[in-house]
């Protein structure tokens, strides 16, 4: 049996310590497997902060901000450094990707809620930092991840700033800091700015804010503040246009600089092929709904049987997005590396939102059958437990199945 003192150590290892050690190890372990020279993917963005065939001017705001500093390196130099960089916003985003998975809700369902009695529901058991490190390995050691991680990319930097306003939500449930959800919608303002993605992606982060306030948000005063940031963020627009205009580079008006930079994911959204590409998000997406919906106890259930077979099949749900998220960090048919190139003549977007979201989902699926199984519940109500000699084999089993998935 587990003390409090022991589960309270567990806990602040998980949620405390191992973000850091997760951020530090990712970091050496793409410095070792580091592109030290260019590669095809990096091509382009080496040859835009260096100035060489294509104009700096061209590229995304906050990837021009974060890279003017690299143009002052040696030629010989500039693929190294901007491999390095990409390198850093991989580990970075892995230890963000490490703290949101441990301070998830483990209170979604009646069954959670019976066996998680800690503050804010935050996983307490002694294996509370498999699930993190079961998500840092689907996500990091993914192959499109790892290919952006040790050769320069653009993708990461909008990636960890993802990251970021996923892990500010979650930390607001635990803090209740407005200022975590005022840091987020900036954030998000700048990142539709620098990624067409995130614009499409906006109807999700509105629903998480809903669940993060609840009728709090329909606040006059929270939506006009929230607004208010969003639209500051997007002032980023305006940065390229700046720069162009000031040197006279294309010969246009600054609102006419303004309207051309915008044309791009303009033209992108407008020829998305949205009905397939729901196909591509689905996997990634309806498992959030698993930890963002607070269920309800089985109130519409009057008979032990009904909610045996109610508890049992969000036991059945939860495996299968567990099963589906990993699977999708092999690259099947329907993952985003390769689902997009048969409905769209080209890929040339990574996507790593998408993994980033089914790995936090791998974290919170499997966290959750170690709870289920691997605690006893305090409720009276025995017909919510599954049949006792079933919790080991369950609990080995999500140990052999993460263990076999990260070798």
């Amino acid at each position: 049996m587990t003390t409090p003192s022991e589960s309270g150590t567990e806990k602040r290892f998980a949620t405390s310590l191992l973000p850091k050690l997760v951020a530090g190890g990712a970091l050496l372990i793409y410095l070792l497997t580091i592109n030290h020279w260019i590669s095809v993917q990096s091509l382009g963005l080496v040859a835009q902060v260096g100035n060489w065939n294509w104009p700096q001017h061209t590229l995304p705001p906050l990837l021009f901000l974060a890279t003017y500093p690299f143009h002052w390196l040696p030629t010989a130099w500039l693929p190294l450094g901007l491999n390095l960089f990409s390198a850093v916003c991989g580990a970075l985003s892995l230890g963000l990707l490490a703290r949101s998975v441990a301070i998830l809700p483990r209170d979604r369902t009646e069954a959670q809620r019976e066996r998680e009695h800690s503050n804010f529901a935050i996983l307490s058991l002694r294996t509370a930092w498999v699930p993190v490190v079961f998500a840092v390995v689907a996500c990091g050691l993914q192959l499109t991840f790892w290919e952006n991680a040790v050769a320069a990319s653009d993708e990461l930097l909008n990636l960890l700033l993802f990251a970021f306003i996923v892990w500010n939500i979650l930390e607001f449930r635990i803090d209740a800091r407005e200022s975590r959800l005022a840091w987020a919608t900036f954030v998000y303002g700048l990142t539709m700015a620098n990624n067409w993605l995130m614009i499409v992606l906006l109807p999700v982060y509105l629903l998480a804010l809903l669940g993060s306030k609840k009728l709090a948000f329909f606040n006059v005063g929270f939506l006009l503040r929230m607004f208010g940031l969003g639209v500051a963020g997007m002032l980023a627009y305006l940065l390229m246009p700046l720069v162009q205009y000031s040197e006279q580079s294309l010969g246009l008006g600054f609102w006419e600089l303004v309207w051309f930079n915008m044309t791009g994911q303009k033209d992108v959204l407008f020829n998305l092929p949205y009905q397939s590409l729901w196909m591509l998000a689905l996997p990634s997406l309806l498992p959030a709904l698993l930890m963002v919906i607070r269920w309800k106890a089985f109130s519409g259930e009057t008979s032990a049987l009904g909610m045996k077979m109610t508890g049992f099949m969000f036991h059945v749900i939860h495996a299968i997005f567990l099963v589906v998220c990993t699977w999708i960090a092999f690259d099947p048919p329907i993952s985003p590396r390769i689902y997009p190139k048969s409905v769209m003549s080209a890929n040339p977007y990574s996507w790593l939102p998408l993994y980033y979201l089914s790995a936090l989902s791998v974290g919170y699926c499997s966290g959750y059958f170690l709870l289920i199984f691997g605690k006893a519940s305090r409720s009276r109500r025995r017909h919510n437990a599954p049949p006792s000699p079933l919790n080991p084999v369950v609990v080995g089993g999500i140990w052999a199945f993460c263990g076999r998935t990260c070798l």
